[in-house]
């Protein structure tokens, strides 16, 4: 229903339609802060069963950690849109103190599990030199053997 109603109203406004995202697991909780709050088993298995409900409901794609992306990948198509936040450049301090984010990787190795778009968010606005961090990670990016979408 929700993507008809964006679809619908986007043509009302002349516009295109947006693309209509569901976000599955959030980053930051693994295995147990899952099971605490009722849904059991693994973090992959959760995030894939509701990529492929999201996909059956409309939706263009799906935020899921980038531990998940091939996952999602392999479920959902080619077509499916997979946003990876979580991104952790390999220069970026690692999973310590103050990291509140636990289904991680670098953006080489989400790109190449399938994510079409990473989201980076501390390693950057939190660096010294925002643009020299950014620099950094594209280089990263180009140093492995991935191709940008």
């Amino acid at each position: 229903a929700a993507a008809e109603s964006l679809a619908r109203e986007a043509r009302r406004g002349g516009r295109k339609r947006p693309r209509l995202l569901a976000v599955t697991a959030l980053t930051s909780l693994g295995d147990l802060d899952l099971a605490s709050i009722g849904l059991l088993g693994p973090a992959e298995e959760l995030v894939v069963r509701l990529a492929a409900l999201a996909r059956r409901a409309g939706c263009d794609g799906v935020v899921c950690s980038p531990r998940e992306a091939s996952l999602v990948r392999a479920r959902c198509g080619a077509e499916f849109f997979i946003v990876t936040p979580g991104i952790r450049p390999a220069f970026a301090p690692g999973a310590g103190a103050g990291e509140d984010q636990k289904r991680t990787s670098t953006p080489a190795e989400a790109l190449s599990a399938g994510a079409d778009l990473i989201v980076i968010g501390r390693p950057v606005t939190g660096a010294r030199d925002p643009a020299a961090a950014v620099e950094r990670i594209l280089d990263e990016i180009a140093g492995s053997a991935v191709r940008m979408p």
